[in-house]
């Protein structure tokens, strides 16, 4: 069987993205394929990797969104995973590149996903569906209920929970299923799936799908894959996506996800040294 280990990043993300290589190949003893979805790439940079027997391949971001635009176009470029290029692989292994691997991941490749081919393997987080979804666009919403007045009041007041009932509504419309909101999200930042769980046209489906809510999906495409793939995930153990300050004696995978706590590269951020340490090793990478 063929593995593939992925990860994605854009010019101002290429250290992160070499760390994580770095942790993975040493650390976690990783020797099957790597591959990075480059997004607008330079050669210069593209050419580190592919140097290094990394695998590249070029993605765009499909979303034109003015949050998006402003905030991160990495956000939403994870649905480039269920293209059809990663066919030439039996199974993918995402990390998100603000990642550290702790000690060997090959232990991955033996969990059973051969009875349940589609489905992805991926690690519950303490997020609820309610606190994944931004702050409806205001205007959107007058424009989508403009005769219901009592929308407008609960815009003008600022009324949290009324708020995200009222976006959970809209949402529910569209998609023709119920949500539940204090149902716990999986975190996308580890995934593992085999490649029959690609379809084709998958890719479309989703910047279908997302591009309505791409303005209110504050954790970019988690929340997407959330309620695309709403019953097609099975839940994997916590060492492999330990996240934010939790603590695992067994953990293989530290994720350093956004809740307050700095990431690595930062100044005092934890794990800086370790992070700096895979950070140089990450000239030595030779993957044959």
């Amino acid at each position: 069987m063929r593995w593939v280990l992925v990860t994605l990043c854009s010019d101002d993300w290429v250290d992160q993205a070499k760390q994580l290589f770095a942790s993975v190949y040493f650390d976690g003893n990783w020797r099957d394929d790597f591959c990075l979805m480059a997004y607008r790439l330079s050669d210069e940079n593209k050419q580190w990797f592919l140097d290094r027997g990394i695998d590249v391949y070029d993605i765009e971001q499909i979303y034109n969104t003015d949050y998006y635009n402003n905030k991160s176009k990495m956000l939403l470029l994870k649905h480039n995973l269920f293209s059809n290029y990663f066919k030439k692989w039996d199974y993918v292994f995402f990390l998100d590149s603000d990642i550290i691997c702790l000690q060997d991941l090959n232990e991955i490749k033996h969990i059973n996903l051969e009875k349940k081919p589609k489905f992805i393997g991926a690690v519950k987080s303490d997020g609820k569906f309610s606190g994944n979804i931004q702050n409806y666009n205001r205007s959107k919403i007058i424009k989508d209920y403009k005769s219901e007045k009592d929308v407008i009041q609960i815009i003008h007041r600022n009324d949290v929970n009324q708020s995200i009932r009222l976006k959970i509504n809209v949402i529910e419309k569209i998609i023709g299923k119920k949500i539940i909101p204090n149902k716990n999200v999986f975190n996308t930042g580890v995934l593992v799936f085999s490649t029959n769980f690609i379809e084709d046209g998958m890719v479309q489906d989703i910047k279908d799908f997302t591009t309505p809510f791409a303005d209110i999906f504050i954790t970019g495409d988690q929340i997407a894959f959330n309620l695309l793939f709403y019953d097609k995930v099975t839940a994997i153990d916590r060492k492999w996506n330990c996240m934010g300050k939790e603590v695992l004696e067994n953990a293989v995978i530290r994720h350093f996800i956004f809740t307050g706590e700095k990431k690595p590269w930062e100044m005092n951020g934890p794990f800086r040294k370790k992070w700096n340490e895979n950070l140089k090793r990450a000239e030595e990478i030779l993957i044959i």
